[in-house]
């Protein structure tokens, strides 16, 4: 009995490891995805504070 517990015991292990390896992996693509959305957002919101900057200036030309 002492020898099956203790391989189980050393597999349960190995899983836990590769479990928390996978996490960290999904997590990590996760931020970077969601870093990627919030470049894309401030990209847009700085191209519509310009084309509105751009709207204003040329309305006072006139």
């Amino acid at each position: 009995m002492g020898p099956g517990i203790g391989g189980l015991a050393t597999f349960m292990f190995l899983i836990g490891i590769v479990t928390s390896i996978l996490w960290l992996v999904i997590g990590w693509r996760a931020m970077r995805a969601h870093e990627k959305i919030a470049d894309y957002i401030e990209v847009m919101v700085r191209r519509q504070l310009n084309q509105r900057e751009t709207q204003s200036n040329v309305s006072t030309d006139d």
